[in-house]
């Protein structure tokens, strides 16, 4: 239900496939190993897809068929407007900013600067990764030049 429930947002949003994995930060084939395994991303990801979206995980999960986000606060009061919009800007913002405001709050997450050549030897890109990031970029397998 997932990926049927993401495939239908991304046409509704009218954005492609690469679109959405630059907006979202996931790895361009991410999508396509969901569709093959029918797998689901961890609840984190999740979230993210959701709040990009503005649907509720349980909506994506397809647990409801309620679209509306139930976004609440750890004391279980709702988020007021102008919170929703201020974590929504965060989600979207770049790693960079992230890291800034996850600084300023005392948030101590470990975030690596990495640089990334693209295969057709186009322009190397520096990005700042989470160390979940990290850890999974240098657990991909090596591929060969054919």
């Amino acid at each position: 239900m997932f990926i049927k429930r993401l495939l239908e947002l991304i046409s509704e949003k009218g954005i492609s496939r690469k679109q959405f994995n630059e907006d979202v930060q996931i790895n361009k084939n991410q999508l396509k190993r969901w569709e093959t395994a029918g797998t689901v991303p961890n609840r984190t990801t999740l979230t993210v897809i959701a709040r990009y979206f503005g649907v509720s995980v349980e909506y994506l999960l397809g647990e409801t068929d309620d679209r509306t986000p139930k976004e609440k606060s750890p004391a279980g009061a709702e988020l007021s407007e102008k919170h929703q919009r201020l974590i929504t800007a965060y989600d979207k913002s770049e790693p960079v900013v992230q890291a800034t405001v996850d600084r300023l709050l005392g948030i101590d997450e470990k975030t690596f600067k990495v640089k990334v050549a693209a295969r057709n030897g186009g322009a190397i890109e520096e990005k700042i990764l989470t160390e979940e990031e990290y850890k999974r970029l240098m657990n991909l397998p090596d591929v060969e030049d054919i």
